[in-house]
């Protein structure tokens, strides 16, 4: 840092708002890549569920024919007295 007579240059100060810019630049690189790693790993954890949301909506539909059957053979059948 120059001084003369005490006081701070405007060269010297426009040196230190330069490097101070720098380490917040520094800074924010850093940030941007460790929320470069959350969206990934969010987008990793969307196509999971999404996978699993499928395979469950899937599992429900067959639940759901199968259970279509049964009435179907309860209805046929009323002698077992079964209600839906």
């Amino acid at each position: 840092m120059e001084k003369r007579n005490g006081k701070v240059t405007l060269e010297s100060l426009a040196r230190m708002v330069a490097r101070g810019f720098e380490v917040v630049d520094k800074k924010f690189d850093n940030v941007d890549k460790r929320f470069d790693k959350i969206d990934i790993k969010l987008e990793d954890i969307d196509y999971r569920l999404g996978k699993i949301e499928h395979n469950h909506e899937r599992r429900l539909d067959i639940l759901e024919d199968k259970m279509q059957v049964v009435k179907t053979f309860f209805e046929r059948n009323p002698q077992l007295k079964v209600k839906f």
